[in-house]
């Protein structure tokens, strides 16, 4: 039997961010993974800089709470960076964003998941994923619930992992141009 290519899954800044990590994580790391997860350098700053704000609105910013925070992120990072594969936006051609897309903020998350070519850019982004209609190209666009129910379902029915990236005819969209 050949090898099943899982999908490659780019990870928005919203996935990480709330507790679907923990899904994606452990997706990555079933045997055999489930999905191929990736991140980007934008994605990690994201993160980062998202995850001490909601903890200094949490806990507050005395020395000993940053200390705390600081060791959270640490372990949490490790976690991530162990099961996530990274994709440098460093590379990535200059080119123009999808009319379409509202939020310039979006771009780099959109580029990271062209770059990667990755199948499906997961978020949790509700405008985000209203505005694109789904797709982008090939790239499909999906929320984290109905992404991870369709893939057990997948799962169950013995298909291919890699099917669930495949958008149907109705929800596929030309684009102008795309990064490299």
């Amino acid at each position: 039997m050949a090898a099943i290519r899982p999908p490659r899954v780019f990870c928005d800044t919203s996935i990480l961010f709330g507790n679907s990590r923990f899904e994606v994580v452990r997706r990555c790391g079933a045997d055999p993974p489930t999905i191929t997860a990736l991140w980007s350098e934008w994605v990690i700053g994201e993160l980062c800089y998202g995850l001490a704000w909601k903890w200094a609105d949490e806990h507050g910013t005395s020395p000993s709470e940053r200390d705390r925070m600081a060791t959270s992120a640490r372990r949490m990072l490790r976690v991530l960076i162990e099961h996530l594969e990274l994709i440098s936006l460093h590379d990535v051609a200059a080119t123009e964003p999808p009319e379409w897309l509202e939020d310039a903020a979006d771009w780099p998350i959109l580029a990271g998941a062209m770059a990667g070519n990755a199948d499906i850019l997961l978020t949790n982004d509700g405008a985000l994923l209203k505005r694109s209609g789904g797709s982008w190209g090939s790239l499909r666009l999906a929320a984290a619930d109905g992404f991870f129910a369709e893939l057990d379902r997948a799962v169950d029915e013995e298909l291919e992992p890699d099917e669930v990236a495949q958008p149907t005819a109705s929800k596929r969209r030309r684009r102008a141009s795309v990064p490299k």
